[in-house]
């Protein structure tokens, strides 16, 4: 993949225009190309932190942004510092499809870029198309997410196109990510987004989540967060993910509960309408993610 046209040094540059740039050893030997970036969850400034490079013979390898320079130049090759031993950190070789990342970090092609997440303050799941990033140094800065179509059109190449097209960001610390590996990260991660959460906008996430999202979410939450999470949801939700949980859980769940939501978490527990096990399954729209029972008004 050639290096596409960058924009402006002082406008955030795009992830997708990073994709492909040539990486140098340090002294100008071609290595690869660059494949994606990665980032840490949890943190007040998420920094670019490794780079995965596609070398020879389908070799990869995970490098350290700080083993690197020209990273953030508009123009020009990526070149790695010299004495990066491409065995052992920070060039360490690893496997493509499933690399070897430091627990609390995704990779932001693979884990962001064309997945679904939840806005937290506009409360919609959509899809994401690009990475804004910020130039900080030898590293990028993740500013937020692109939504609009404009930057699927210009990922492929209908640049012209893109330019009449909408446009939509939504800050990096707003967000919660549904990817397989970024989910996974975020529940064991401390200072991640919906852990500040309070229960009425964690009614609206847990309505746009899978179910085995949900309960993860609900598990990862102590006893009284997720309690009230579930109070201020929509019935069908409350009782659809009271119901996925063990009668230990449940039980844990209600202990916690203040005293005037007992009786409606009991009756979530007990309640076997037919929608909440054996009706028709939740239906899924490609665009819009699972049909939404929103937590009534209060």
């Amino acid at each position: 993949m050639s290096h596409r046209h960058a924009r402006e040094s002082t406008g955030p540059a795009l992830l997708s225009e990073q994709v492909g740039r040539r990486v140098e050893l340090s002294d100008g030997t071609r290595l690869g190309a660059l494949m994606d970036l990665t980032v840490a969850l949890g943190v007040p400034r998420p920094h670019t932190t490794h780079a995965l490079v596609r070398g020879s013979h389908d070799a990869v390898h995970l490098v350290e942004c700080d083993a690197m320079s020209g990273l953030t130049a508009t123009t020009g090759p990526v070149r790695l510092d010299p004495g990066v031993d491409l065995r052992t950190p920070p060039g360490r070789r690893t496997d493509q499809r499933r690399p070897t990342l430091p627990p609390d970090e995704v990779l932001l092609m693979r884990d962001v870029v064309d997945t679904q997440v939840v806005d937290l303050q506009g409360h919609h799941l959509t899809r994401v198309s690009d990475v804004l990033l910020s130039r900080d140094g030898d590293r990028f800065l993740v500013l937020s997410v692109d939504l609009g179509a404009g930057a699927m059109l210009r990922r492929l190449g209908l640049r012209r196109m893109a330019r009449y097209a909408g446009e939509r960001s939504v800050d990096w610390h707003d967000l919660h990510l549904t990817s397989p590996r970024a989910h996974q990260v975020q529940l064991a991660t401390a200072g991640v987004p919906f852990r500040r959460l309070g229960p009425a906008d964690l009614a609206e996430l847990l309505a746009r989540l899978s179910t085995a999202g949900a309960m993860d979410l609900v598990r990862a939450l102590e006893p009284r967060r997720a309690a009230a999470a579930i109070r201020h949801s929509h019935p069908r939700v409350g009782r659809r993910l009271m119901q996925h949980l063990s009668p230990q859980e449940q039980h844990d769940l209600v202990s916690a509960a203040p005293a005037e939501d007992t009786p409606a978490l009991t009756h979530l527990v007990q309640d076997r309408a037919p929608a909440a096990s054996t009706g028709s399954p939740r239906r899924y729209r490609r665009t819009d993610g699972w049909r939404l029972h929103r937590p009534p008004r209060r």
